[in-house]
């Protein structure tokens, strides 16, 4: 699992920087604070996911699902 150490909004979405590199294991969703969400490809951003929500996600666990 890894922890969101910062985060910023573009749009409806919302980036999250990622204390480590994501798993290289095959997932198809995140999971965080036990919501699912879908992926939202992010390119030349190292340690970064995308997903869509207006929500705050700092300091939480996200899991590879």
């Amino acid at each position: 699992m890894c922890t969101v150490i910062s985060e910023f909004r573009i749009k409806n979405y919302v980036v999250l920087k990622l204390n480590q590199d994501k798993p290289l294991k095959k997932y198809s969703k995140y999971s965080i604070d036990g919501l699912e969400f879908e992926i939202v490809p992010v390119y030349d951003a190292p340690r970064c996911i995308a997903i869509e929500s207006e929500k705050s996600f700092l300091n939480k666990e996200v899991k590879f699902i």
